[in-house]
C-alpha cells in the first residue's frame, strides 16, 4: 500500500512534466500523516502545482490550513499559507498569516506581511502577462528597498530565496517579454535585491550563484558588459 510520504516523493518528482497527476497525488494525501520534516515540502508542492500552475488558489489555500493543524507549525508553513492567501485574495486569512509569521520570526508585523506579499507574488507571477509581472513584481519588491529593511532581519533568508526565484524565472521569459521596459527594470532590480539579501543572509554559495544570476540576467537583456562583470565576480568568490 502506497503510504503518504511516498505519494508526496511521486508528485515531487513528476509535477513538473505531468501536472494533473502531480495535482492528483497531492490532493490524495493527508497533511497530518506526513512526517514532521515532509509538511514544508509539501506546503511548497500545493501552492506551487495547485496555486501557481491550476490556478486554483482557494483550494491551495484550504490544503495549508490543514496542513497548519501539525502540532507546532514551522515558519515557512505559516510562510506558504500566507503566500496562498495573498494570491487567493483572502484578507482575513492573510491578516492570521501575518501576524503568526511575525510572532514566530520576532518581527514586526509590517515586514511580516512585506514577504508573505512577496511569496504571493513569486507564485503569481510565471503565469502573468508581461506588463502584469512587471506592476507585480515591482510592488511586491519595493518594499525592501525602503529603510524599514535596512537592519538585518530574520526574514532575510526567506526574502534572498523569493528575489532569486523571481527574478530567475523573469530572465528566463520569452523574448518579446524581455523587451519590455518595467519588465526588465523588475528583472535588473529583482536581481540586484537577491544579490543584497544574500550578502546578508546566505553563504558563499549562496553569494556566488547570486552573481551568477546577474549575469544570466545581463545575458538576456543583452548587456555583455554586465554579465561578463558578475560572471568574472563569481569565478572569485570563495
Amino acid at each position: 500500500m502506497t503510504t503518504e510520504s511516498e505519494r508526496l516523493a511521486e508528485a515531487n518528482a513528476c509535477h513538473d512534466d505531468d501536472v494533473p497527476r502531480g495535482a492528483e497525488l497531492l490532493r490524495s494525501i493527508e497533511p497530518q500523516a506526513l512526517a514532521a520534516g515532509e509538511a514544508s515540502a509539501y506546503a511548497f508542492l500545493i501552492n506551487h502545482v495547485l496555486g501557481e500552475k491550476l490556478g486554483c488558489w482557494d483550494e491551495a489555500l484550504k490544503r495549508q490550513q490543514l496542513i497548519l493543524e501539525q502540532p507546532a507549525p514551522t515558519p515557512v508553513l505559516w510562510r506558504q499559507f500566507g503566500a496562498a492567501a495573498y494570491a487567493a485574495g483572502d484578507a482575513a486569512a492573510l491578516r492570521q498569516a501575518a501576524s503568526a509569521y511575525a510572532n514566530a520570526n520576532q518581527v514586526d508585523v509590517a515586514r511580516a506581511q512585506d514577504v508573505l506579499q512577496l511569496s504571493g507574488v513569486m507564485y503569481l507571477v510565471p503565469t502573468s502577462v508581461a506588463a502584469e509581472a512587471a506592476a507585480r513584481t515591482l510592488a511586491a519588491i519595493t518594499p525592501m528597498t525602503e529603510v524599514a529593511w535596512q537592519p538585518i532581519s530574520a526574514l532575510d533568508g526567506a526574502v534572498a530565496a523569493c528575489l532569486n526565484n523571481l527574478a530567475s524565472g523573469l530572465q528566463d521569459r520569452p523574448l518579446p517579454d524581455l523587451r519590455h521596459a518595467a519588465l526588465r527594470t523588475a528583472i535588473v532590480r529583482c536581481a540586484e535585491l537577491a544579490h543584497l539579501f544574500w550578502q546578508r543572509a546566505g553563504t558563499w554559495v549562496n553569494l556566488e550563484r547570486a552573481l551568477y544570476l546577474r549575469a544570466m540576467v545581463g545575458n538576456a537583456l543583452g548587456d555583455a558588459h554586465a554579465a561578463r562583470r558578475f560572471a568574472l565576480e563569481a569565478l572569485a568568490v570563495r
